[in-house]
């Protein structure tokens, strides 16, 4: 998908667990993101979701919070590159310490 001046948009799956869930009546929610997006560019979308949504909980710091899986079920860091129609799954702190 193309954008105003020339930046395409890429298609992202965010598969949600626990308190994130909150963001979608399912278990999955499409987000786009500009082409060579990272995670940290995915935690202010999902920073923006959270204030757009106006949730009255303890999402406020999810996307500080939350950590990220690919779909090989391995963590990944805030600079991880995504790609086109990847799957990431965002996990929520489970509480306590």
């Amino acid at each position: 998908m193309l954008l105003e001046d020339n930046i395409f948009l890429m298609e992202i799956q965010l598969k949600l667990y626990g308190s994130s869930k909150q963001l979608s009546d399912s278990d999955f929610l499409q987000v786009q993101l500009p082409e060579n997006a990272n995670i940290e560019n995915l935690r202010s979308c999902l920073n923006k979701l959270v204030a757009e949504k106006k949730l009255n909980s303890n999402l406020g710091d999810l996307s500080k919070t939350v950590a990220f899986f690919s779909d090989k079920d391995e963590v990944v860091s805030d600079k991880y590159k995504l790609k086109n129609k990847e799957q990431i799954s965002v996990i929520p702190p489970i509480g306590g310490g």
